[in-house]
């Protein structure tokens, strides 16, 4: 058996290949090529299997709790649509793509529209809420778009 083959210090080259779509086979030979390096393919498949790199992000799971509760701040205090979220997350260092990120979202029951029924359950705790937000004195001379930022950042979602 052959002697193991050491590529981490090349470990982040080639996972960027890989990300950016190059096929296994000539990441390999990239690497041979600048780094004379002699690697077959199969070892660059089994080391980004090691490294638990993947070619699709799955969805982050809903276990994941910094996540989520970084996708709600953003979705409730800041009012972001999904491509603006994406980007403050990537750069905040979270690995997610813009799909399972609306999934996620989703799943947290974070919808930018509601349909009819979903409304129509929610119109008594909304009373409820604008009655307490009434009897405080805060939103009394508020307009409608300073309203609906309000109540998205006590978490209610309120049609415009």
């Amino acid at each position: 058996m052959p002697p193991a083959i050491n590529l981490e210090p090349y470990k982040d080259e080639i996972i960027q290949l890989f990300r950016d779509g190059m096929p296994s086979q000539n990441i390999a030979a990239h690497i041979r090529a600048r780094h004379g390096v002699s690697v077959a393919e199969r070892t660059i498949k089994s080391r980004l299997q090691e490294w638990q790199v993947r070619k699709r992000n799955r969805a982050p799971s809903n276990s994941d709790s910094a996540l989520r509760d970084r996708v709600t701040t953003l979705f409730f205090e800041h009012g972001l649509e999904d491509k603006e979220m994406l980007r403050f997350l990537q750069d905040e260092g979270f690995d997610i793509n813009l799909r399972s990120l609306g999934k996620l979202r989703r799943g947290l029951n974070l919808h930018r529209r509601e349909n009819p029924e979903q409304a129509e359950q929610r119109i008594p705790r909304l009373k409820e809420i604008i009655r307490e937000e009434l009897a405080k004195g805060i939103i009394k001379g508020y307009g409608k778009e300073l309203l609906y930022r309000h109540f998205r950042d006590l978490g209610v979602i309120v049609s415009r």
